[in-house]
């Protein structure tokens, strides 16, 4: 039964009925192996996320019922042959306007529902109802079943010898199929009802030792007959011992011996005018085929159904835990959905990706070798991360160490907006986690060549260093929550910018930010825009002591310590009363004080009389060349500049042309040295 079945009739069948109880007094759910569930005994639970059904009851098993009372049966839907909704009177008829409505014809609803109303408690009435709906209304007594009618019953004389027989054989070829699990490993399962056997096997192996053992139970019939649903008829008669092999391996012919193909037909058996015929549905199902699903079709491995694929799209799911090494190959466009499995290694990279992948689903992706990552993307590659836990099991220092993600091509990890279940650990203190970086002592590197990660979101623990940013790296980290306690969270050889995330480490730098000399692959350039950054006593940034580069620009976040040395003109660092520094943008007036105090070449102080006006000193006539008007016209809120020598003025209106106003400045003043020295009044107008 699938998911989209089962939940149409729980919403038709098991709805509430509005009297605070569902349409069914109870439901039974019939599985394989002759499992049975009941919600009025038992408490059922249905998972569509995994699709599989739950049954939480009392625990049989009178060894371990003492410590453990409770037991949780687990099956999944596929398992699940059929339902029982045991309804009253106002419940079918619910049903029936419901559910039933649109496939009854004409005088159908009022036939069952006579019954129905004339339908007596009593065992003895099998299908009355089909009976009624295919002749015309029997004729039922409404007598209650009384002590005399018992006896009568008791007293009815036996079946003949044939009836008998096939009772015997019928409770002989019962008690076979339930045993077939214990006996035979060939059947993952087997399931009877109403004389239809169902049949999973994972191996042709003992299927002829299966089919021998259900052809014995039906031994002492004059002939049994085996018609395929596709194929010839064979018949065997049971005193001819030589039509016994033929007929078995008849049957066997049309058994199914690949991966989902299924199988079926019916054996009659006869004594004399009497048959007995059972259904025969047999599915071949081997769970080490179907590691791997790609649109339904079952592969052994996922890098066999990448071989199939080729240089394809597809999504694979993870259908069981997995150990293989897999390549994506380039020109593949891959989506591995891990679907909550374990996917290690076996003995390189888990997976080395040269195509365009994508992960998603909740999972693990292990590697347990030294020298290989949990996932490489090579030069070229697309890897994009939206689920899955990323980790070493093995790391263990110098003997078992490496990267948990290696990247040297375009990956991002996490979606903006989203939850971003994303996890990376890493145990040790010899490689960083994650690294981003091209080595171009290994590889050959056209000109401009650069690796690129975003980051989005998830959670980063552990490592060396927990993200490396190395040669040629792009690093942009928009979210997320880095944690180490061995170096630094992050470490910075080459281009750095971070948006946002949480960076936790206990006495030492978040980030450290280093450049090799004259090296254009390495440039030590850190912007912060945000983020969150704790280091305990030590401060929240640091240089590499042998390559050091305060090529360092923050424009905002909060801090442990004070980064005011790195703190870019025009922002300011600010000390809150629980003790973090902030990132404010600094007042215009405060920008330009910045200014005034960093121009070089011209004398100009602030006038203690008057409100944003400036006293410039000068005996040259280029002074617009000293970059002070460009400057403060670039400040945000500087609306006009007005420049005086006491009998002339010039004016800059926010928007206007600026270099016509600084030539008109150098007007104002003295040609040369030998002319003397003036003092303008500069006047700045803020919004």
């Amino acid at each position: 039964m699938t998911k989209e079945q089962l939940k149409f009739l729980e919403s038709k069948l098991n709805k509430d009925n509005g009297k605070g109880r569902t349409l069914a007094l109870s439901t039974q759910y019939d599985l394989d192996n002759n499992v049975t569930f009941r919600n009025n005994n038992d408490f059922v639970i249905f998972d569509d996320d995994h699709e599989l059904i739950y049954c939480i009851a009392a625990n049989r098993q009178s060894n371990v019922k003492d410590e453990a009372p409770y037991t949780v049966i687990t099956s999944p839907y596929e398992f699940l042959q059929y339902t029982e909704h045991n309804l009253d009177l106002d419940g079918l008829k619910e049903a029936l306007d419901d559910l039933f409505a649109p496939m009854l014809k004409g005088d159908q609803k009022k036939i069952i529902l006579n019954w129905a109303e004339n339908l007596p408690v009593h065992p003895k009435n099998p299908n009355v109802g089909m009976d009624y709906y295919k002749k015309k209304a029997p004729q039922i007594s409404q007598k209650p079943i009384t002590s005399e009618i018992l006896k009568s019953e008791a007293a009815a004389p036996e079946l003949d010898h044939s009836t008998s027989y096939i009772k015997k054989i019928t409770k002989s070829v019962n008690s076979f199929i339930a045993g077939i699990p214990a006996k035979n490993a060939a059947y993952s399962s087997v399931s009877l009802v109403n004389n239809n056997v169902s049949i999973v096997i994972n191996s042709s192996d003992n299927l002829e030792l299966g089919l021998t053992e259900f052809l014995a139970g039906l031994e002492g019939l004059d002939s049994v007959e085996f018609k395929p649903e596709k194929g010839e008829t064979v018949t065997m008669t049971i005193e001819d011992k030589d039509s016994y092999n033929t007929f078995k391996e008849g049957v066997i012919k049309f058994m199914p011996t690949n991966q989902n193909e299924t199988a079926s037909g019916t054996f009659t058996g006869a004594v004399g005018e009497k048959t007995i015929v059972y259904t025969l549905n047999v599915k071949y199902y081997n769970k080490e085929q179907d590691k791997v699903r790609v649109n339904g079709k079952s592969y052994p491995t996922v890098q066999a159904a990448l071989t199939d694929i080729g240089a394809g799209t597809a999504t694979i799911a993870l259908n069981s835990d997995i150990s293989e090494s897999i390549t994506i190959p380039e020109g593949a466009d891959i989506t591995l959905d891990l679907a909550g499995k374990e996917f290690s290694n076996n003995g390189e990279a888990t997976i080395l990706n040269k195509g365009k992948l994508t992960i998603t689903g909740a999972g693990v992706i292990d590697n347990t070798t030294h020298g290989k990552a949990c996932l490489t993307n090579a030069m070229g590659g697309e890897v994009t991360i939206l689920g899955g836990i990323f980790t070493r099991s093995q790391e263990s220092g110098k003997t078992n160490s490496f990267y948990a993600i290696q990247n040297m091509g375009t990956m991002v990890i996490g979606a903006e907006g989203a939850e971003n279940n994303i996890g990376v650990a890493l145990e040790g203190d010899f490689s960083s986690m994650i690294c981003n970086e091209i080595d171009t002592e290994k590889y050959t590197v056209p000109e401009g060549t650069h690796c690129k990660l975003t980051i989005y979101g998830g959670n980063f623990e552990g490592g060396l260093n927990t993200i490396k940013n190395g040669e040629c790296g792009i690093l942009d980290i928009k979210g997320g929550t880095f944690s180490n306690s061995v170096q630094c969270a992050v470490l910075n050889w080459n281009d750095c910018t971070i948006n946002g995330g949480t960076f936790e480490c206990e006495n030492l730098p978040c980030v450290t930010n280093g450049k090799y000399i004259n090296n254009n692959i390495a440039q030590g350039k850190l912007v912060i825009n945000n983020g969150e950054f704790t280091s305990g006593t030590v401060n929240c940034l640091d240089t590499v002591e042998s390559y050091p580069s305060t090529d360092i620009s923050i424009y905002g976040g909060t801090y442990s310590s004070d980064p005011a040395a790195y703190v870019i003109s025009g922002y300011k660092s600010v000390k809150g009363t629980d003790g973090k520094y902030t990132i404010q943008e600094a007042t215009p007036e405060e920008k330009i004080d910045d200014v005034i105090e960093g121009v070089t070449g011209i004398e100009v102080e602030k006038d203690p009389s008057a409100e944003n006006t400036f006293n410039i000193t000068t005996d040259d006539g280029a002074i617009s060349d000293s970059g002070l008007f460009d400057k403060v016209a670039a400040v945000k809120g500087v609306k006009t500049i007005v420049v005086s020598n006491g009998t002339d003025s010039v004016t800059y209106t926010e928007g206007g042309d600026l270099e016509a106003f600084k030539t008109s400045i150098d007007s104002l003043c003295p040609k040369d040295s030998a002319s003397g020295t003036v003092t303008l009044t500069m006047t700045v107008t803020i919004q």
